[in-house]
């Protein structure tokens, strides 16, 4: 029941696990269709890894009449806030997004490259992973793509209606 208090929600992980309860994908297919956004970062940065067959096996079950597609790079998410031509990650595993579409609307976002370790710090302060690459740079996109995505589950496309082009130039 929580899962209806957050527009935006995230699964992360890098292994396998079991078949989600027909409650779950109920509450899952409600909430996506409703408007939510889905987040899934593949911690351990493998497209086609266990977790990405675990979680793909899912969203068959969730989403059945909807697939993953290219999220194209002119997409209202890369300049919901930020104007980006890359996404970073802790793991250059994809240099593109996949998403799942429903009525228009990205409702899905496959992360392959670890947003989350990218920008995941101890309680020191200290980064917890090191990012192949310039890390300053990578991570620093890795942020700003994490925003983009929140301004788009929360505003969706409203960077794109005319009536506001105005006040964005």
């Amino acid at each position: 029941d929580e899962l209806f208090n957050h527009p935006f929600i995230v699964w992360a992980g890098d292994q396998d696990f079991p078949p989600l309860s027909e409650t779950a994908v109920k509450n899952l297919r409600h909430h996506l269709k409703s408007g939510g956004t889905l987040l899934i970062d593949l911690s351990d940065g493998q497209p086609d890894g266990a977790f990405d067959r675990a979680v793909r096996r899912e969203l068959k079950r969730i989403i059945r009449d909807h697939k993953f597609s290219r999220v194209p790079s002119d997409h209202v998410l890369y300049k919901s806030f930020y104007l980006l031509d890359r996404h970073g990650g802790r793991i250059p595993a994809r240099a593109h997004l996949e998403g799942i579409f429903i009525e228009g609307r990205l409702a899905v976002i496959h992360y392959a490259n670890d947003m989350g370790g990218a920008i995941s710090r101890n309680e020191y302060g200290e980064w917890d992973y090191n990012i192949a690459g310039s890390s300053d740079r990578t991570r620093e996109m890795t942020f700003r793509l994490g925003i983009n995505m929140v301004m788009y589950a929360l505003c969706l496309s409203y960077k794109e209606d005319q009536v506001h082009i105005p006040f964005i130039l």
